[in-house]
């Protein structure tokens, strides 16, 4: 009976340590990770100490607080680029460099500040990975947006132009774009700035198409091929 009164104190406590601590970890990807990893049981000793119930209030703070979920939302965002093709291993995370976050399957890179000031790889779960490969330059692959011609771009106007290979194809100045691509880089904001590249003699567009959002977020996307 002492042992029940005991664990429900240390849970009450526990619960108010959170409820104190909850504005300071606003916008914190790392708390919500940690608390998916709670709720999931990939931590069992945590929560055999503190309970499900109290990792799940202070989950559905992060849930339900808009800011908080910022956080969250904003890493789901880039790992949206994250390949999954297991023979490409070096591109299967989502990398934090000292400046950027970043993800790219090789058709497409999302990229946001890292305001965090972390170093290291995470899955598309955002759980730390240990990474034996070497991330691409990805800062090569970015092109020089000087001179392009910016296109107000809304999520709710993307429409379907024809289907190609069983995929969905978008006409955005005049180049062709995976349609998905295209609305999974506006879904967190629901629109952009794009900057749309040149085309060469065959109509091709001259390298990905720009779009960039609020918050530094930015994504490049490869354009198709006409059939």
């Amino acid at each position: 009976m002492q042992t029940d009164t005991a664990t429900r104190n240390e849970k009450m406590d526990v619960a108010e340590l959170i409820n104190s601590a909850a504005p300071r970890l606003k916008g914190k990807r790392e708390a919500y990770v940690m608390l998916c990893n709670l709720i999931g049981g990939m931590n069992d000793d945590i929560l055999d100490k503190y309970g499900k119930e109290t990792a799940g209030a202070l989950l559905r703070y992060f849930e339900t607080n808009p800011k908080a979920r910022a956080g969250k939302d904003a890493f789901a965002w880039v790992a949206q680029a994250t390949s999954t093709d297991d023979t490409r291993m070096m591109i299967n995370v989502v990398n934090y460099d000292g400046e950027n976050v970043v993800a790219t399957d090789g058709r497409r890179l999302h990229i946001m500040p890292n305001t965090d000031g972390k170093k290291g790889f995470y899955s598309k779960q955002g759980q730390a990975e240990k990474h034996e490969y070497t991330f691409p330059n990805y800062k090569q692959i970015i092109p020089d947006t000087t001179g392009r011609e910016r296109v107000e771009l809304k999520l709710s106007a993307l429409t379907v132009d024809h289907v190609s290979q069983g995929l969905d194809i978008c006409v955005i100045g005049g180049g062709l774009y995976v349609l998905a691509y295209i609305k999974e880089a506006l879904a967190f904001d629901k629109e952009a700035v794009a900057f749309i590249p040149p085309m060469d003699d065959k109509g091709i567009p001259e390298g990905p198409i720009a779009l960039e959002m609020r918050e530094g977020r930015k994504a490049y996307i490869m354009p198709r091929r006409k059939a």
